[in-house]
């Protein structure tokens, strides 16, 4: 899936043109040479998604210039993130992009190249996964994961030890994946209809990619700009770098301290009976079933459990779990594949 682009665009503005533009920002620099740059910048704070958009050029000669254009596709299409463009959605997308530049800077839609003219400045790939209660499970793992030259940074959520967030740091790139529900919840104002993506986005890792400048050059070799943004590209440059993660390896499941928990705030049931339940689920999850259940006697273990599994409810209890791999196949709306 396609996040945020950078986009240079061939366009050189008249004067009469530039002045046309409602610049939200203007600021003029004179170097040693005696050379003037002009930096206009236009970004429509209060709609959701809107581009970044910035048009440099020099002050002696006008045709020295650069327009550049940085947008969250998915955010312009559906005012978030969250939602994935396929194919024929991200060509959508584009036209609605190219018609955003033409109302905004006040252009004929002929003096807006096609996008296969336009140079991919900066990339940001991702995809969500629905991983459930098995969230902290893939978090925890990721944040044993080494990249070679790069620095791990993880955060958790405020005032708790629960993870929300492992990040791959190198000089030229950014690699992370993060629990989308807390950001989505942390960043509201940053998401259309928030309340109702909070539903959607519960159990959702999400996976994120900021390219360098020498993996765009890869992708652009054999293609055009389209090409290099269409599934047929992206979905095998992901599942590479999702493999180089290896998070489908297995791990012990460490809510150990929840279970514990929630024998003890149960008040409905006395302390002797929460001592032997916590002395049943720590054997059920630093041991496993099959060494629980031979500490005790077929009656008694049966008693036991049944007694564990009223006092915690849903809580995961199993004590080891191989990940399923992260994988991806296609881009479908909101859908998770």
């Amino acid at each position: 899936m396609i996040d945020t682009v950078k986009f240079d665009i061939p366009i050189t503005l008249t004067g009469d043109e530039m002045e046309e533009v409602k610049w939200t920002k203007k600021s003029v620099v004179t170097d040693d040479g005696n050379i003037t740059t002009i930096f206009l910048t236009l970004k429509d704070e209060s709609l959701i998604g809107s581009p970044y958009i910035s048009y440099t050029h020099k002050e002696h000669d006008q045709s020295l210039s650069w327009l550049r254009v940085e947008v969250s596709l998915p955010k312009l299409r559906h005012g978030t993130n969250f939602y994935e463009l396929d194919d024929q959605e991200l060509e959508w997308t584009l036209l609605l992009l190219k018609y955003y530049l033409v109302k905004n800077l006040r252009v004929p839609i002929s003096r807006i190249p096609s996008v296969d003219k336009w140079q991919i400045k900066k990339l940001h790939l991702c995809k969500n996964f629905n991983v459930g209660q098995d969230m902290q499970l893939y978090l925890n793992a990721a944040s044993k994961t080494v990249i070679g030259q790069h620095k791990i940074h993880t955060y958790s959520a405020k005032g708790e030890d629960r993870l929300q967030t492992v990040m791959w740091k190198a000089s030229t790139r950014t690699e992370k994946v993060y629990n989308k529900f807390d950001e989505i919840n942390d960043q509201s104002k940053h998401h259309e209809d928030h309340q109702s993506l909070l539903k959607l986005a519960e159990g959702t890792l999400r996976y994120e990619a900021e390219l360098s400048a020498d993996e765009l050059q890869v992708l652009y070799i054999g293609k055009s700009t389209l090409g290099v943004l269409k599934s047929k590209t992206i979905i095998p440059k992901i599942n590479r770098s999702l493999n180089r993660l290896n998070l489908n390896q297995q791990h012990k499941n460490s809510n150990l301290v929840d279970l514990i928990k929630a024998i003890e705030n149960e008040s409905s049931i006395p302390t002797s009976t929460k001592t032997r339940l916590i002395a049943f689920g720590t054997k059920l999850v630093t041991l496993g079933e099959s060494a629980c259940k031979a500490s005790y006697s077929l009656s008694g273990y049966k008693k036991v459990k049944a007694q564990f599994k009223r006092v915690i409810g849903g809580k995961t209890i199993n004590s080891n779990k191989t990940l399923p791999g992260l994988h991806v196949t296609s881009f479908d709306y909101a859908k998770f594949k």
